[in-house]
C-alpha cells in the first residue's frame, strides 16, 4: 500500500469527524436554554474562530 493512500484515508478519517463536531455544536447552539448551558462554550467557539482568522491572515500570500 503506497504511503499517499495512507494520508488519504487518515484525512478522510479527520474530515469526516470533524464535519460530525460541527453538526454536534450546531446542535447545541440551537437546543433551547437548560441548566446545562455554558456561554462559556459559545466564547471559547469565538475565540477560536478569531485565532483561524488571526493565522490565516498571518500567513504569506502564494
Amino acid at each position: 500500500m503506497r504511503l499517499r493512500f495512507i494520508y488519504l484515508g487518515m484525512i478522510a478519517e479527520v474530515a469526516g469527524h470533524a464535519g460530525h463536531a460541527d453538526i454536534l455544536a450546531e446542535q447545541v447552539q440551537a437546543a433551547p436554554s437548560t441548566h446545562l448551558h455554558r456561554p462559556a462554550v459559545s466564547e471559547a467557539s469565538h475565540l477560536w474562530h478569531q485565532a483561524e482568522r488571526t493565522v490565516a491572515s498571518d500567513s504569506p500570500a502564494d
